[in-house]
C-alpha cells in the first residue's frame, strides 16, 4: 500500500496536458462574433449581495472585444493572427508582436498591472515555448490613453502601450511605435 512507481517517462501531470489543449494557438477572426452569455439563473436576491455587476462585465467585455477588432483590422494581412490565452498574437518571419487588450474605465492603475503581469506570462509560458526562434515584441493596447507613469512603467519592461478609442484619434508610446513600425501597422 504505497505510492506506484512510474517512471520520469511514463509520468505527466494532468494539468500540463489540459494547459497545452487550452492554449492552443487558433487563427484570429474579428469578425466571429463571440458574446458573452447571460446568467439568467441568478436571482435578484442573489444579484444583490454581488460585489459587482455581470451586466457591466459584460459591457466591458464588448469593449474589450470591440478595442481588439479596432486594432486587428490594422494589421497588414501578411501577418498571421492568432487567439489563446493571450488576446492577440501577430506572426511574421522571425519576429511575433504579443498584444495584451484593455479597457480602461476608473481604473487604469490595475488594469495597466494586470497586463504587466499578463503579458510577461503569455510570453514566457506560451509564446516563446512555440516562437523560440522569434523576436518577441509586446504592445498593451487600450481603448483610452493611459496616464504616462504608467506608460513609462511599462515601458520600462520593454512593453509599448497603443491605444485605440472608440471616437478619438489613436495613439502610441514611442516603443510602441517603433514595434508597430516593424510590422507595417499604422494606427489611425
Amino acid at each position: 500500500i504505497g505510492q506506484p512507481l512510474v517512471s520520469a517517462f511514463e509520468y505527466e501531470p494532468v494539468e500540463a496536458e489540459a494547459s497545452r489543449a487550452r492554449n492552443r494557438k487558433r487563427r484570429y477572426d474579428p469578425t466571429r462574433p463571440r458574446e458573452r452569455i447571460p446568467n439568467s439563473d441568478v436571482d435578484e436576491q442573489r444579484r444583490s449581495v454581488r460585489v459587482y455587476d455581470p451586466d457591466l462585465i459584460g459591457e466591458r467585455f464588448m469593449a474589450h472585444e470591440a478595442c481588439l477588432r479596432r486594432f486587428s483590422v490594422l494589421i497588414p494581412h501578411q501577418h498571421e493572427q492568432y487567439e489563446g490565452d493571450y488576446d492577440l498574437l501577430v506572426v511574421s518571419p522571425g519576429e511575433a508582436l504579443l498584444i495584451e487588450v484593455k479597457t480602461i474605465r476608473e481604473d487604469e492603475a490595475k488594469q495597466l498591472r494586470l497586463a504587466l503581469g499578463q503579458i510577461l506570462y503569455y510570453e514566457h509560458i506560451f509564446v516563446k515555448p512555440m516562437y523560440p526562434d522569434h523576436d518577441i515584441r509586446l504592445i498593451v493596447v487600450t481603448d483610452s490613453r493611459p496616464h504616462d507613469d504608467l506608460i513609462r512603467l511599462l515601458e520600462k519592461y520593454q512593453i509599448g502601450v497603443a491605444w485605440v478609442p472608440p471616437v478619438n484619434q489613436a495613439g502610441q508610446s514611442e516603443l510602441a511605435a517603433r514595434c508597430l513600425d516593424e510590422f507595417g501597422i499604422v494606427l489611425r
